[in-house]
């Protein structure tokens, strides 16, 4: 099913590019979607706005730079998701610069989550 077909597709990406690093491979392009295929609506759309927001970020960026254009790596995970990175780099105004997006899966260890959220709650909402 759905599950097989986007299993498929991100070996046909890792093969045509070749290059592994820590369970992530690189790919010639990023695929439309790093979410999985069991992901809901709201973490689709969700990515979208991330992306879109990166395109415009990126285009704004290099407007106001004048010279240099974005180069972009795209990534997979064996497990799911992956990530874009672009940079601009030896431009008019900018001597270097990163707009990168990431779409993960995996456990958090409780110590980063409380750390990143701030709030000093875990999962379950149970303060830490």
């Amino acid at each position: 099913g759905a599950q097989a077909a986007w299993v498929a597709g991100r070996a046909e990406l890792k093969v045509a590019a070749g290059a592994q690093f820590g369970g992530e491979s690189a790919v010639q392009q990023a695929p439309s979607t790093m979410v999985l295929p069991t992901g809901t609506d709201t973490q689709r759309a969700f990515e979208r706005v991330i992306r879109d927001a990166q395109d415009s970020i990126c285009a704004q960026i290099a407007a106001a730079d004048g010279g240099a254009t974005f180069h972009e790596d795209a990534w997979v995970r064996e497990g799911g998701g992956g990530g874009i990175s672009r940079v601009l780099q030896n431009g008019n105004i900018f001597e270097k610069a990163g707009v990168n997006v990431s779409v993960v899966y995996g456990d958090m260890p409780q110590e980063a989550l409380a750390a990143a959220t701030g709030r000093g709650v875990d999962r379950a909402g149970k303060a830490l």
